[in-house]
């Protein structure tokens, strides 16, 4: 279940929900996680955009990793070509 795109009338009855549905079985992961699960290889071409467009985002912190690599680094997954102004020179 997705962990972060669900919710309660408080934070109490959130972790009890939780923990009901991690007794019967299922394995709470973030919508993140889920995304990336998703996309597995940096190499697939096809996804690759849409997916780094919503990590950066709604990724937080990994949304970020991902754009202070392109910019500061000018680093690029799976044979993709860096997209900042940077890059290009």
């Amino acid at each position: 279940m997705i962990a972060d795109a669900c919710g309660d009338v408080s934070t109490e009855a959130h972790e009890r929900a939780m923990e009901r549905m991690v007794q019967a079985g299922a394995r709470p992961m973030t919508s993140l996680q889920y995304l990336l699960e998703l996309q597995r290889d940096w190499a697939r071409t096809g996804t690759y955009d849409m997916t780094t467009g919503i990590a950066k985002k709604y990724g937080g912190a990994y949304g970020l990793g991902i754009i202070y690599a392109k910019t500061m680094l000018h680093a690029s997954e799976g044979g993709h070509e860096a997209t900042s102004a940077i890059a290009a020179e």
